[in-house]
């Protein structure tokens, strides 16, 4: 049995909206239903162990049916009827579909718009409001611009605890036991409970009482979604994916206490070709207080980030994933970009640094080997423009292990720059050979590459020891058995071949 839209088969039933009869023949909703005091008696059967099965009552019924007028259904449950009509049945009943449909997208946008009421309601402030406070206002102005300052931090919770209210006794358990670990919301889990970080019953008692508190001044989080608490307040949010409808019903959270000064927040959204209506709303939403911005979309999307970035005054840091970025965006103080997977190449390309100029630095990450990171920035009017590139790792294959950096990026990288040099080039989480270490070294002037990211290919004939720089080079006279003997001066020594402390010297 499924939910239905047919003609009444009797006189019999009655509505179970308006409780009127439903007459012989007239269009009705046959409703699939289930309640815990309606139904036939379920029951379930136990094996005893010798062979038999015993059977008992279960706590459930069976769903029954019950019945709607067609149009109590499109004014109350209109999901019901929606579902009803997507299942086959006889077209005759209705005699103007359109004009029903029209009438059921109106009751479904009531109802959406009575949820987003209710979840605003429901992510209200539990203490605060949102009039002006002139002894608090001045203080969280300060503190947005200073979020850790314990100092600051001290004066606001001295304030709370003056009204009674328990987010300044979580601020003065947070500041009395900052040797502790750093906190995390109550909803993330951990193999270790938060009484083991204690090392005495007094900061064990205040542990779990941050927790308790910690748990209270939370705002209501999706499963998927998860907070980071810095002092007193909630520093970072994460949110899983959201559809538009969705962030409207999240309307409430932005205002919520405990994001007065939230300093970074990622947000991934669906991968659609224009969310520009959902990014003009968070616009109008997000906290200022924002440092860092981490957002999703589509590497195929037009609309404009911009209305957002331009109404976070204090934006620092932008991270796009696998979202396509715009020649519109702009800010005075953006110092860092990174790009995720999807579009970096073509975003490269589209980000203007004249727009950018505070933006010094950019990192790379999630790319692909088709797709030449070091290529695309050459190619574009960054090159010039930045302190530090940071080529992260790249996108994890689920077949095979990736290669090793090839001499060919190198190549790209150097044609684009031309006689320029970076001043600063950072690689990690990929393969070096020693080769295309030494090609990097001469496009920057200093050159970031991890000792544990560089091959130690047969090509290498001489070392250095990291911890022991006045040691110099190290000439590799012998390899066998996954070790090396390495002579410094005059003096031979023997390492193992994966020593991440040495690192390949290269001839200038």
């Amino acid at each position: 049995m499924a939910h239905d839209i047919e003609a009444a088969k009797s006189g019999r039933s009655a509505c179970a909206t308006c409780g009127e009869k439903i007459n012989k023949g007239e269009v009705r909703v046959a409703e699939l239903y289930q309640d815990a005091t309606v139904g036939r008696p379920q029951y379930e059967e136990h094996y005893r162990g010798d062979g038999n099965y015993s059977r008992s009552r279960s706590e459930h019924r069976e769903a029954i049916q019950r019945f709607h007028h067609l149009q109590c259904a499109v004014d109350k449950h209109p999901a019901l009827v929606k579902t009803a009509l997507n299942r086959a049945h006889d077209s005759a009943l209705i005699e103007d579909r359109a004009a029903l449909e029209k009438q059921l997208a109106e009751s479904l946008d009531g109802e959406r718009k009575q949820r987003v009421a209710a979840a605003t309601a429901r992510l209200a402030a539990p203490v605060e409001t949102a009039a002006a406070d002139p002894n608090l206002d001045p203080l969280m102005e300060q503190l947005a611009e200073t979020p850790e300052d314990p100092e600051l931090i001290g004066i606001v919770g001295d304030l709370y605890q003056s009204r009674n209210d328990p987010r300044g006794e979580l601020i003065s358990i947070q500041l009395a036991t900052r040797n502790l670990k750093r906190e995390r919301g109550p909803e993330i889990g951990g193999a270790r409970t938060r009484s083991q970080e204690a090392e005495d019953p007094t900061a064990r008692t205040m542990v779990q009482r941050r927790d308790e508190l910690m748990a209270f001044l939370t705002p209501r989080l999706d499963s998927a979604d998860r907070s980071v608490w810095g002092l007193g307040f909630v520093r970072r949010l994460e949110l899983g994916l959201k559809s538009a409808s969705h962030i409207e019903e999240l309307a409430g959270l932005w205002t919520h206490p405990s994001l007065r000064v939230i300093s970074e927040l990622r947000l991934e959204l669906p991968a659609v070709a224009d969310d520009a209506q959902v990014i003009s709303h968070l616009a109008t939403l997000l906290p200022k207080s924002l440092r860092k911005l981490e957002i999703g979309g589509s590497s195929q999307n037009a609309s404009s980030l911009q209305p957002l970035i331009a109404a976070l005054p204090r934006l620092q840091e932008l991270v796009l994933l696998s979202r396509r970025g715009d020649p519109a965006i702009a800010h005075d103080k953006l110092s860092k970009i990174t790009l995720h997977g999807g579009a970096y190449a073509e975003t490269l390309a589209l980000l203007v640094p004249k727009k950018l100029e505070a933006v010094k630095e950019l990192a790379i990450r999630d790319w692909g080997f088709i797709h030449d990171p070091f290529a695309a920035f050459a190619r574009s009017k960054w090159k010039k423009a930045i302190d530090r590139l940071h080529i992260d790792e790249p996108a994890k294959n689920t077949m095979t292990d990736n290669p090793p950096l090839p001499m060919e990026m190198v190549d790209a990288l150097r044609e684009g720059l031309g006689k320029h040099k970076l001043p600063r080039l950072e690689i990690t989480g990929v393969a070096i050979p020693l080769p295309v270490r030494a090609a990097l070294a001469k496009l920057c002037v200093e050159l970031v590459c991890p000792a544990a990211s560089v091959v130690l290919d047969d090509a290498t004939t001489h070392v250095t020891h990291a911890n022991k720089p006045e040691w110099g080079r190290g000439k590799i006279v012998k390899r066998h058995d996954g070790k090396l003997e390495v002579k410094f001066g005059k003096e031979v020594k023997v390492f193992k071949a994966d020593a991440p402390f040495l690192v390949p010297a290269v001839d200038d």
